[in-house]
């Protein structure tokens, strides 16, 4: 992975800031969005964290996904990768790392940094 991929990754979700996925598109969304375009570094630990860990991964289509029995998100899996990294992890640079290895998930609608759900089994031990 390189900037350049980041960069077009990005270039591609126009709505994907530092927080996840935003809406609305005002002074604090820029804001977001332009920290997000300086965290390369937590997007490369990010597929990193993947690589090490992509077997346990499963790459599924979503449209009959049963959130009961598969509940990881994104915003939660950011702290696993603090905890293995030793640094911060927005949820947007995670949420570029699933699109960079074409890991299927879907909005979680109402959530506050707009995160996303995987399609991981809850008995998958990222902790």
């Amino acid at each position: 992975m390189s900037e350049k991929i980041f960069d077009e990754i990005l270039g591609k979700q126009p709505s994907l800031t530092y927080i996840g996925f935003e809406n609305s598109y005002g002074e604090d969304f820029q804001k977001n969005r332009e920290n997000l375009l300086k965290a390369f570094k937590e997007f490369k630990t990010c597929c990193e964290w993947i690589e090490k860990h992509q077997t346990k991964i499963k790459r599924k289509d979503l449209k009959n996904y049963n959130y009961l029995k598969y509940h990881y998100n994104s915003y939660f899996l950011t702290h696993s990768i603090e905890r293995w990294s030793g640094m911060h992890i927005s949820n947007g640079a995670f949420i570029a790392s699933l699109i960079y290895f074409d890991i299927s998930y879907k909005s979680i609608l109402g959530t506050p940094d707009i995160s996303v759900y995987l399609a991981l089994s809850k008995q998958t031990p990222f902790i």
